[in-house]
This record gives structure tokens, C-alpha cells and sequence, in this order.
């Protein structure tokens, strides 16, 4: 029994829409491993999906207490925050977005900021995120991107299959589902 294994299984899971059982994989692989982060992020997208976000966004800024060094527990928890849509939760997810950028900023961490920023009103900041974030893509992730907002979802999973590993796929999703970030673009239609 790997936490390895666990984490993966479970991660298999919740991408084919089986919540609970993959639940039950992430809190396996930390019985295992209390620290996996990506079984932690895994687990707290579980409760999220399965409308227990309050949970999820506590669970985290518990665990971004105890494991200040992990890179995805802040950027997990500020985007679980940005789906409530409130103007508090909004709010925090700014405060936690700017902290995780702070440092030494990741492109996931970036593209949570640059969320952050547009839903609380600031898109000239906003854009400017999203620029450095895409800048710090390598080339077939930034394509997926293009390919994607041209509506050729064909040519963006082939080309997001070739992403390095070592890329938040959640960045490219989170860019890919968005429009650019700047005032122009902000308008309701």
C-alpha cells in the first residue's frame, strides 16, 4: 500500500466524476503520508465539488497554517474561495493570492491572483498577472491556451497533452476558461 498509489487512484477517481470513493483514496494516502500535498489539494477539491466548500476552505487555511511551505495548499484554497462569489470571500481570496505571490511566485499562483484581481474589480492588475503568467508557460501550454479560447478543443488537448508534468494543469485550465483579463473585455454583454 503506496500513498503513491492512493493519490493516483484517487486523483483517477475524481476526474471521472466518483467523489466519495475518491475522497476515501486522498484520506488513505494521508493516513500514509499526512503531508502529501497533493493528496491535501485532491481531498479539499473533493469537498468543494461535492458542495462542501466552506469545509474545503477551512481545511486548507488550517493546513496552510501547519505546512506554510507548500506551494499549491494557498492557491487551492483562494480559488475555492473565488467560486463562493461573495464579497468577502472574494476579499481573502485576494489576501491569500497576493501572499502566495510574495516569494517566488508559480504560474498557478499567478493565475489565482490575476482571478483574484478581476473579481474584485481590477483589471488593470489583473491583466497584467495573467501576461506573466502566460509568459512563464512553456510554448505547447501557451498554445492550449490560444487553441482553446479560438474554440479548437481538439488542437488544445493534444497540445495539453504535451504539457510538462511539472505544470499546474490547473493553470492552463483556469487560463484556458478564461477570457483576457483587461478593462475592454470586462464589459457585460
Amino acid at each position: 500500500d503506496s500513498e503513491e498509489i492512493r493519490l493516483t487512484f484517487g486523483d483517477l477517481l475524481r476526474s471521472h466524476g466518483r467523489i466519495d470513493r475518491a475522497l476515501g483514496e486522498y484520506d488513505r494516502a494521508l493516513e500514509l503520508d499526512p503531508a502529501l500535498e497533493g493528496a491535501i489539494v485532491g481531498r479539499a477539491l473533493c469537498l468543494a465539488e461535492s458542495g462542501r466548500g466552506d469545509e474545503a476552505a477551512r481545511y486548507l487555511g488550517e493546513l496552510r497554517q501547519t505546512l506554510p511551505t507548500r506551494r499549491r495548499i494557498p492557491t487551492t484554497q483562494a480559488q475555492i474561495l473565488l467560486a463562493f462569489g461573495s464579497p468577502e470571500a472574494i476579499a481573502e481570496a485576494l489576501t491569500i493570492a497576493r501572499d502566495a505571490n510574495s516569494n517566488k511566485p508559480t504560474i498557478a499562483s499567478a493565475v489565482v491572483l490575476a482571478l483574484a484581481l478581476a473579481h474584485s474589480g481590477d483589471f488593470e492588475e489583473a491583466a497584467g498577472w495573467q501576461s506573466r503568467a502566460l509568459a512563464a508557460m512553456p510554448a505547447d501550454a501557451s498554445w492550449a491556451v490560444q487553441r482553446q479560447r479560438a474554440g479548437d478543443r481538439l488542437a488544445a488537448y493534444h497540445s495539453r497533452r504535451k504539457i510538462p508534468a511539472t505544470l499546474d494543469a490547473g493553470a492552463v485550465l483556469a487560463l484556458s476558461l478564461t477570457q483576457p483579463l483587461n478593462p475592454e473585455d470586462s464589459t457585460p454583454s
